[in-house]
């Protein structure tokens, strides 16, 4: 019995030491700054290439850096809608097209029971 808590306990105190908690003003900035990675990009295959950059670097936390490219890719769709000009939309299109394929290169997607 001894030995069945003590390994929950060390099970629990692993799971534990796995989080990787985030303060909101990081979230906000990460979020930001990958919106504007994602617009500056040089074309439409380097925006996808962005997202996939993030997520490497932040591939202890993956919940995190699911959180902040979907985030990012919803963030980067309203700027398009609100600022970029009529005439430009359809290279636009390419480039959200692009973050499509690099989230469903990551596993999000339809068949993603989260």
């Amino acid at each position: 019995m001894s030995d069945s808590i003590d390994e929950q306990v060390a099970a629990f105190a692993d799971e534990l030491d796995s989080l990787h908690s985030v303060d909101a003003d990081t979230a906000a900035a990460d979020l930001s700054a990958l919106v504007a990675a994602i617009a500056d990009a040089p074309d439409h295959k380097a925006a996808g290439s962005v997202i996939l950059e993030f997520s490497a670097r932040h591939r202890h936390s993956p919940d995190y850096a699911r959180g902040v490219i979907l985030g990012a890719v919803s963030g980067y769709a309203i700027h398009v809608a609100t600022r970029v000009p009529v005439w430009a939309v359809h290279a636009m299109a390419m480039r959200i097209r692009d973050l499509v394929l690099a989230c469903r290169v990551l596993g999000y997607g339809e068949a993603d029971e989260r």
